[in-house]
């Protein structure tokens, strides 16, 4: 799912032998760190991998197992983790990057050697980042920022190993960026074989968590039968996110499906006395913002403004709140517009996205709308909390307290 092989090319023999030969090289690769776990005390009867259509290489269950039980056991000898004291994840991940590319250098002397030959073959670089960057409004300004802390790593790596070259480097980045987990708990960044092989779930069948000690397991979260994937969650990143750093949409209603939303209180042009305010919001795919504490500077701008200004009798009883959806709605459009401008680009490959995102914003113009056509009874928070609006129908997209956040799926990622 991560890394497609590209396309065979009927008209040439060359094409599809050299897939085959790709292929038979990856199987070599994974037998010998299959081997090379074994040996290293991992522990994983309960789970095994195959490759599936669409879905990859992936983890399954090899037994039937009950919530609760163990599926994998990766001891700390055969776990490639760093910490810093700070705990900051930028430099986590910076000094990880730094221990790959040492085991590297030490080729067949690495005691990581089968892990680490796996980590360089199967990631790509350059990142071509540079694709997303042009993205409406969060989405591009989250493309932007990944692709300069890439080039700073790399940068501030290749100072470290001058006789290395750029490409290596950058194989570094990319496998620590794709696969390594971060634990929150320890402030600890890890490469950890094979639970890097596990795909993303929304709703996940497996949760994986990391001791004291830097020991991984993958613990089942509900009851699976012989051949049923082992899936963990990546996180809940919105879309976007989850998109340009992993190169794939989640399927299924779950937290993911949602956008960040820049707002201002104010049109660029108008600052209105000073008044001007600005917040980033998160809209579900229910339309309702999940951290409605971030719009306190909108809400503030807009008290501050009807000090200035008295406000007309259709602003109705809370003007502050209706100039704030106003100002929602101008923002919502704004963008659902330079998204639907990048599918006439003829972008095909972000079609889903483009749809994805759309829709969420689509939902929150509808949710204001049934809360002026209610008579403004409650107030606009309210009115955008987690819960359906009365014309809405969700269908059960998303259960999260829009604020409270949702059930952590990941155990200590």
């Amino acid at each position: 799912r991560r890394f497609a092989l590209p396309a065979a090319r009927p008209e040439t023999g060359a094409a599809p032998r050299a897939m085959a030969d790709k292929a038979d090289a990856a199987a070599t690769r994974l037998a010998a760190l299959l081997r090379w776990c074994d040996e290293h005390g991992v522990e994983r009867q309960g789970l095994e991998v195959e490759s599936r259509p669409g879905r990859g290489r992936c983890l399954v269950a090899s037994r039937p197992c009950a919530k609760g039980d163990r599926l994998l056991h990766v001891p700390p000898a055969a776990v490639l983790a760093n910490a810093v004291d700070d705990g900051r994840a930028n430099h986590v991940m910076l000094g990880l990057a730094h221990l790959l590319l040492k085991e590297d250098a030490l080729a067949s002397g690495s005691s990581f050697a089968p892990l680490v030959e796996v980590l360089f073959e199967e990631s790509r670089y350059p990142f071509y980042l540079e694709d997303y960057i042009s993205l409406p409004g969060a989405s591009g300004l989250f493309a932007k920022l990944r692709a300069d802390r890439n080039t700073q790593f790399i940068d501030k790596l290749c100072s470290v190993h001058p006789s290395l070259k750029r490409h290596r480097v950058g194989l570094a980045v990319e496998a620590v960026n794709n696969r390594a987990v971060y634990c929150e708990k320890s402030k600890v960044c890890a490469l950890v074989p094979l639970l890097d092989m596990a795909n993303h779930e929304a709703r996940p069948s497996a949760a994986w968590s990391m001791a004291e000690d830097r020991g991984v397991v993958i613990t089942a979260r509900r009851a699976m039968q012989p051949g049923d994937e082992v899936t963990i969650s990546y996180g809940e990143d919105p879309n976007s996110e989850v998109f340009i750093a992993y190169g794939f949409l989640p399927e299924g209603p779950g937290p993911h499906h949602c956008v960040d939303l820049a707002v201002s209180l104010h049109p660029p042009e108008q600052q209105r006395y000073g008044t001007q305010a600005f917040a980033t919001l998160r809209i579900l795919a229910s339309g309702a913002v999940k951290n409605r504490a971030a719009a306190a500077p909108l809400l503030k701008g807009a008290r501050a403004f009807f000090e200035m200004e008295a406000p007309g009798p259709e602003m109705g009883e809370r003007p502050h709140e209706e100039l704030v959806a106003e100002a929602l709605v101008r923002c919502a459009k704004a963008e659902e517009c330079a998204w639907l401008r990048v599918l006439a680009e003829k972008r095909e490959k972000l079609a889903p996205l483009v749809e994805a995102n759309c829709a969420c914003l689509l939902e929150l113009v509808v949710r204001i709308e049934a809360w002026r056509k209610g008579g403004r009874a409650e107030s606009l928070m309210t009115a955008l909390s987690a819960a359906p609006p009365p014309s809405s129908d969700t269908g059960g997209e998303d259960s999260d307290d829009g604020g409270s956040g949702s059930e952590a799926e990941g155990g200590d990622e």
